[in-house]
């Protein structure tokens, strides 16, 4: 009878790693990686330049063509090394206006990095990326601009590391 609950505890831990394993495998998988299922050529396309570039030219071409009309006026841009804040123009303050921020982290440099806003000296973080994979990695974080209205700048404290970044305005057009 133990020789059989060991062989069900085995096989359980077993299927349970599997299915670990196989959700640790989708979750580095980048959402614009070229490899992932419904990603159409001209998006892999222009994410492969933003790989092969690096350049802020690069990734707007990518956020216009994957964010279409979503992705409003473009506030401000740059690739960084270690901390910096890029100064972003002005949004113009009406009540469904966010702020987005879209990243791509250079693979060469596989850091923690971190991105926020800034309003003068106030501060606030909207993401923490513990590193970037193989392939590097793009994603996007947005916050309403009524949480830190008039904000000037996007902090990106990328330690070591490089991080391209595009800040943009969306605009919420959906009436309740």
């Amino acid at each position: 009878m133990r020789y059989a609950n060991r062989i069900c505890v085995g096989v359980l831990a077993v299927l349970v790693a599997m299915s670990f394993a196989g959700c640790a495998q989708r979750s580095t998988d980048s959402p614009a990686s070229t490899t992932s299922v419904g990603v159409d050529t001209q998006e892999g396309s222009l994410m492969n330049s933003v790989r092969t570039e690096f350049t802020p030219k690069a990734l707007r071409a990518y956020v216009e063509y994957v964010y279409g009309d979503e992705a409003g006026r473009f506030l401000g841009s740059a690739v960084v090394e270690g901390r910096k804040t890029v100064p972003i123009a002005e949004v113009d303050g009406a009540p469904a206006t966010a702020y987005a921020i879209t990243y791509y982290c250079d693979p060469a440099h596989d850091v923690p990095f971190d991105i926020g806003m800034q309003q003068g000296r106030r501060y606030r973080q909207m993401v923490h990326v513990e590193g970037c994979p193989k392939l590097g990695d793009s994603g996007t974080v947005s916050m309403a601009e009524s949480q830190l209205s008039g904000a000037t700048g996007v902090t990106v404290d990328a330690g070591r590391g490089r991080v391209l970044v595009v800040v943009y305005e969306i605009k919420d057009d959906q009436e309740n």
